[in-house]
């Protein structure tokens, strides 16, 4: 996995399990937080993902008749 990736989803658990702590027994409250938080989160990981594909070298990739 990619250093940015690792750290993206390390910081995603860290912070899942620190909220854990914090909200303590209250599985809604933890759960609402959750649910509105990953989308963001996994859309911006997408994105990190993308910019690996989407600057290929030329001198590596082999050029296509539409270029």
């Amino acid at each position: 996995m990619p250093q940015k990736m690792s750290l993206q989803v390390s910081s995603y658990k860290k912070l899942v399990f620190a909220m854990s702590i914090r909200i303590g027994a209250d599985e809604k409250l933890l759960s609402n937080a959750i649910e509105s938080f990953e989308p963001i989160f996994f859309n911006n990981t997408v994105l990190v993902l993308d910019s690996y594909f989407t600057h290929g070298s030329r001198t590596i990739e082999p050029k296509d008749a539409t270029h």
